[in-house]
C-alpha cells in the first residue's frame, strides 16, 4: 500500500481524547469480566458441560456461581466489543489528526475502521495504522511506545483468536469436548486482563503525545 501524503483540507482538532477515555472505561469493564468469568468457569466447568445435555445439572446450590460465570463471560464480551469500537474511533480520529499536521500514513484513516472487518487484513492493518500514528507524533518516546504497541497487539490478536476458536467448540454435543473447551476458554479469559491493562496504558500515552503535538504545532481553527 503506497504511502498517502497528508491533505490539509479541513481542521480535525482533538477528537481522539474522548475515545481514549472510552478505551480506559472499556478496559476496566473487560478486565473485571475476564477475572470473574474465568474464575466462575473454572469452578463450574463440569456443571456447565453437563448442562449442555441436562438442565438439571444446575441446582440451587450452584446456580449463583454459574450465573456469575455467565455474567463474567457477558461482561468480557461487552468489554471486548466496547474496547474494539473505541480503538476504531481512536485510530480514525488520531490518523486524521496526524495527517492534518503533515505526517504520512501508509493507509488512509478510514482503514482504521474498515481494516477490522476484512479477513486477514484485520490481523495487521490496525496495528500499522497505530504504528504510523505513533511515528507521526514525533515523540521522544516513539520507539518505546511502538514496542509497547507490538506487545499489546500480539496479546490482543492471540487471545482473541484463541477465545473465538474455543467458543465455536462449545456447540458440541460431546460433554468431554465442551468441558475441555470451557477450561481452555477460562484460561484464555483470565489472561485477557493483560492486553486490557496494556492497552489502557498504551493509548493513554499515545493520547498524551498527540495532545503535546497539538500544543507544539497547532493548526489554525482547531480546538483542543
Amino acid at each position: 500500500m503506497a504511502i498517502k501524503p497528508a491533505r490539509a483540507t479541513h481542521n480535525v482538532g482533538n477528537r481522539f481524547s474522548i475515545w481514549n477515555r472510552s478505551l480506559g472505561a472499556a478496559a476496566n469493564f473487560g478486565a473485571v469480566g475476564s477475572i470473574v468469568g474465568s474464575l466462575g468457569i473454572f469452578a463450574n466447568a463440569k456443571t456447565l458441560a453437563e448442562a449442555t445435555s441436562s438442565a438439571s445439572a444446575i441446582t440451587e446450590s450452584n446456580a449463583l456461581s454459574v450465573l456469575a460465570a455467565l455474567m463474567g463471560i457477558f461482561f468480557l464480551g461487552v468489554g471486548t466489543l466496547w474496547f474494539s469500537a473505541a480503538m476504531m474511533g481512536f485510530g480514525f480520529r488520531a490518523a486524521q489528526f496526524v495527517r492534518e499536521r503533515g505526517a504520512t500514513t501508509r493507509w488512509r484513516p478510514g482503514w482504521a475502521i474498515g481494516g477490522w472487518f476484512v479477513p486477514i487484513l484485520s490481523l495487521f492493518v490496525p496495528f500499522i495504522i497505530f504504528r504510523d500514528i505513533i511515528e507521526g507524533t514525533k515523540s521522544a518516546t516513539t520507539a518505546a511506545t511502538q514496542r509497547s504497541l507490538l506487545w499489546f497487539w500480539i496479546w490482543w490478536v492471540v487471545l482473541a483468536n484463541l477465545a473465538n476458536s474455543t467458543v465455536s467448540n462449545l456447540q458440541s454435543t460431546n460433554q468431554a469436548t465442551v468441558y475441555s473447551s470451557l477450561t481452555l476458554l477460562a484460561g484464555s479469559m483470565c489472561f485477557h486482563i493483560v492486553p486490557f491493562m496494556m492497552g489502557k496504558k498504551l493509548f493513554k500515552t499515545i493520547d498524551a503525545d498527540l495532545r503535546a503535538m497539538e500544543l507544539a504545532a497547532p493548526v489554525a481553527g482547531t480546538t483542543a
